[in-house]
């Protein structure tokens, strides 16, 4: 049976706590990769939704800022949505719907 030195043991613990470490830097790293794809994805998709959204109070010819004054929001702020630059909530989408149903009957 082989006796371990109390210097060979600490060397082989370090070789353990370096692999360890060197896993967690890697495992961080596709965390921040996952997310950044992530993030890219999502202003894709804010920036579709945004114009589709731009696109159909267009046919129902209703102006930008009329628009935001039936939503309750200021003008630079439905700009922003609608380029994709910030974030429409549930409230806001579900008052849009409403008002492009509206004029839309009334058109």
């Amino acid at each position: 049976m082989k006796r371990w030195k109390p210097k060979e043991r600490g060397q082989e613990w370090l070789k353990v706590f370096d692999n360890q470490k060197e896993s967690l830097k890697d495992t961080e790293e596709r965390v921040r990769e996952y997310k950044k794809r992530q993030e890219e994805m999502l202003r894709k998709i804010y920036i579709e939704f945004g114009m589709e959204a731009r696109r159909r109070r267009n046919i129902v010819e209703i102006t930008l800022r009329k628009m935001s004054e039936k939503i309750g929001v200021s003008a630079p702020f439905l700009s922003d949505c609608e380029l994709g630059r910030r974030r429409f909530t549930k409230k806001h989408i579900s008052n849009y719907e409403k008002v492009l149903q509206k004029e839309s009957r009334s058109w």
